[in-house]
């Protein structure tokens, strides 16, 4: 016990920290300890791993299946690569993510692709492979007996999800949330749609992509005031340097007739504002629907989503839950203030 305990404070003061801080961070820096010495190794070599019916030797059918077999009846691995703002009911062992790991965590490009990499391992225990980020359902049987037969790793994937929303990993694990859908629509309909997407997040799309729109449509308007001005030029017999006479010719035969034609008059650019101002999300018809519906037993996603204020239960512990930190904004890839704890 003396003999870890120096190890794991050798670790620490080789990334600058004292023994006892940044649990979580540590060991995604490190890579090495809290782990027993076969998920290690599993970590390493998971993708190495061929499944059933593509092994030819024996060797390699040994490898994926005790592969399942160590996740499966390990509980304490669990938490370390997938910690979050909970305390684990199930490993003593492990330590509740802190904002100063998170905020550590994310802007760390090394850390980034040691936690994603786990994420693949874990999603290679589950049946589904990670194939130029689609997501393939390639053992459905292992796919059944992981969340249909050993229900403990429903509890494991609301780890894995509240995680990855606030790990800078979001996109993740919505691309998850729409994979169980689709192979399990009856599980995602009663376990996992309340980690679907939020409210806040369809406006900030929305917002997103009326921006964008306008952004093109304003640009194309500035190209064209740009041929107005320089049209304006020719005429006063204001001449620049390095205009081509053919380039000339060119300015020369834009009207305004051509402005009017494209719908980039003074009167349409208000209009655009106004659309932007008043878009869809902001729209009652927007709400309507919280839980899934139910067609033809099949589950359909909400059209109105919840608030992160009515859903961040799942993503941080109860205590927690009034502190100024928990805003949608973990869901993103920024900084949260320290300062706020």
């Amino acid at each position: 016990m003396m003999q870890k305990n120096r190890r794991v404070q050798s670790e620490s003061k080789q990334i600058g920290l004292k023994k006892g801080e940044l649990h979580n961070y540590d060991f995604h820096k490190t890579k090495t300890g809290n782990l027993s010495k076969d998920i290690l190794d599993h970590i390493q070599n998971w993708d190495q791993y061929k499944e059933k019916e593509n092994s030819e030797k024996k060797e390699e059918q040994y490898k994926i299946q005790k592969f399942y077999k160590d996740l499966e009846q390990n509980h304490s691995f669990i938490q370390w690569i997938f910690p979050n703002f909970f305390k684990s009911m199930f490993n003593s062992d492990c330590y509740r993510l802190t904002i100063e790991e998170r905020n550590l965590m994310i802007e760390n490009d090394e850390i980034r692709k040691f936690y994603v990499n786990n994420y693949k391992m874990f999603l290679k225990f589950l049946g589904i492979e990670w194939n130029n980020e689609i997501l393939k359902l390639v053992n459905k049987n292992q796919f059944q007996t992981c969340l249909r037969i050993n229900k403990h790793n429903q509890l494991r994937l609301r780890r894995v999800l509240a995680s990855l929303s606030v790990l800078g990993q979001r996109n993740l694990a919505l691309q998850l949330l729409e994979f169980l859908q689709k192979y399990d629509n009856q599980l995602y309909g009663t376990q996992y749609y309340l980690y679907d997407s939020v409210k806040e997040e369809q406006q900030n799309d929305l917002q997103n992509q009326e921006k964008k729109k306008y952004s093109n449509q304003d640009g194309q308007q500035n190209q064209i005031g740009n041929f107005e001005q320089e049209e304006i030029k020719i005429k006063t017999g204001i001449k620049q340097p390095g205009i081509q006479e053919e380039k000339v010719e060119h300015f020369q035969q834009i009207d305004h007739s051509l402005v009017q034609k494209q719908g980039f008059n003074e009167a349409q650019k208000k209009n655009q504002e106004e659309k932007f101002n008043s878009s869809n999300f902001n729209n009652q018809q927007f709400l309507t629907q919280k839980t899934p519906n139910i067609i033809q037993g099949k589950y359909e996603r909400a059209q109105f989503l919840f608030e992160f204020d009515e859903v961040k239960k799942y993503y941080v512990q109860g205590d927690l839950l009034n502190q100024a930190w928990v805003t949608i904004n973990l869901f993103s890839k920024k900084r949260i203030d320290t300062q706020l704890q």
